[in-house]
């Protein structure tokens, strides 16, 4: 990964425009401020030069011309002698009680460069108008801050004064300002920059250290668990990571044992099909040497009919598990009265000669398919009538078990050791004591029993009762 591409840079970059912009209005909303403060305070004091002026005392003993005499200028000090102190021939005297807008006193004059003394006509206009005019002007080709008021006494307009102050001290002070500030934001936005490239690449540390860690492991180092050291939001992150490798860890063993299953499975339907094959194909080879042999081909037909019987069986016997295993929940369960669907069941499986049958069914009923658990009780039945002694009963018993209801077959055979009994419902298994291949059985009874009952949420067992012989079956919710 190329560096500008990194989140580390980009934080920075995002740290450094934000700071960039907040300096930018700050440095604008600064130099406004204190451009505002001075032009506030440059009209306080143009206020106070302009009352001071008005607030003297107004002189109507002085001649006919309202106060002014020949040789002096408006504003009521001396003047040249014979002229104005501008310098221009002094005007006819004015009529009494009319205005003369250029009644300035001297230390209130506008003053040009030159130092002659300015007076705006506009703003004079305009404080006539309304008393008071303000403004910035553009005066004798420099910026001034003006302040213009009429005077009025006895509801006449005597006189109009107005004074104002240079901008230039202002403008220098504000260039210097903005040059202060311009070289402040460089050096703040790098200093800021660094700081922040600095605290994101201790911030991101973690980040590194769980990508790389991450990287290393694999399908088979599953149980290897990320450092989880802080409780910001990485520690957060670290945990949540550590979570799903559990997880993963959890699927893998379950993929790796169902494909162990598969594999087992495989190997054992293909040995268990191979007994009847071979069966058949003895018989078929006998048949053919000796073609004129009755009692020959009589042997050979019934070898025929009982390896096609238990390969029809097997293979109806791994449908029904693969079935199982592809539809891991019931679709629509419905209430079974379990006592008389016992009786039912028990009824259609086939009992050889001189082994009897107790039943003994409490009225229980629970949720689940009647063929599925069918399926179930048929195998119990068929697995404890092929190891029941002649002169011996079995007994199928349905009771009610706390919030539970249970389903048990017992035999009276030679029972099952108590070291086997947790593998009595794996796939292919047989105890070697009692069970072998001669009998009939697959080793798949038991094992369809259990996938059955599991996908009614329910659970099996095997015991040993009192006596010999062994107890198996399963147990439901009770509805």
């Amino acid at each position: 990964m190329k560096f500008w591409q990194s989140i580390r840079f980009r934080l920075t970059l995002l740290n450094v425009a934000v700071l960039f912009v907040c300096m930018a209005c700050f440095a604008v909303a600064l130099v406004q401020f204190n451009f505002r403060q001075a032009i506030a305070e440059m009209d306080r004091d143009n206020d106070r030069r302009l009352l001071r002026m008005i607030d003297r005392p107004f002189r109507s003993d002085r001649g006919p011309d309202n106060g002014f005499r020949p040789g002096e200028d408006r504003d009521g000090f001396p003047g040249p002698p014979g002229g104005r102190r501008d310098g221009r021939p002094p005007g006819p005297p004015p009529v009494p009680g009319a205005l003369d807008p250029r009644m300035v006193g001297e230390d209130l004059a506008v003053r040009g460069q030159n130092g002659q003394k300015l007076y705006n006509d506009e703003q004079g206009k305009l404080a006539l108008a309304q008393g008071m005019a303000r403004a910035t002007l553009i005066v004798d080709g420099e910026r001034v801050r003006l302040l213009t008021i009429a005077q009025k006494r006895d509801d006449r307009v005597v006189g109009v004064f107005q004074t104002g102050r240079s901008l230039a001290e202002l403008e220098i002070q504000q260039q210097t300002l903005w040059q202060t500030l311009l070289w402040l934001l460089p050096i703040g936005l790098l200093a800021a920059g660094g700081a922040a490239y600095t605290l994101s690449s201790r911030v991101l540390r973690p980040v590194g250290a769980i990508a790389n860690q991450a990287e290393a492991m694999g399908a088979r180092n599953l149980a290897e668990r990320l450092p989880a050291t802080s409780a910001d939001e990485f520690g957060q992150l670290s945990l949540a990571i550590n979570g799903l490798l559990g997880r993963l860890e959890v699927a893998f063993a379950e993929q790796r044992a169902s494909l162990e299953r598969q594999r087992r499975f495989t190997a054992d339907a293909s040995h268990e099909l191979r007994t009847p094959l071979t069966r058949l194909r003895l018989a078929v080879d006998g048949a053919n040497t000796y073609p004129d042999d009755v009692e020959e081909l009589r042997h050979a037909l019934k070898v025929t009919d009982d390896a096609s019987r238990a390969m029809t069986g097997l293979i109806e016997q791994l449908l029904t598990l693969a079935r199982a295993d592809g539809s891991p929940t019931l679709s629509e369960p419905v209430p079974i009265e379990l006592s008389a669907w016992a009786e039912r069941v028990a009824a259609g499986v086939a009992r050889p000669d001189g082994v009897g049958l107790e039943i003994h069914a409490e009225k229980a009923t629970a949720l689940g398919e009647s063929s599925l658990l069918g399926v179930c009780l048929t195998n119990l039945l068929t697995n404890a009538y092929r190891f029941s002694p002649a002169g011996t009963s079995v007994r199928l018993a349905v009771r009610v078990v706390g919030k539970q209801v249970e389903v048990s077959v017992r035999d009276f055979g030679p029972g099952i050791p108590a070291s086997e009994r947790d593998k009595v419902f794996e796939r292919f298994y047989r105890v070697d004591m009692a069970r072998n291949r001669g009998d009939g059985g697959s080793g798949l009874g038991l094992s369809i029993v259990k996938s059955l009952v599991e996908m009614h949420g329910g659970t099996v067992f095997c015991d040993a009762p009192e006596g010999n012989g062994a107890r198996v079956g399963f147990r439901l919710q009770l509805v």
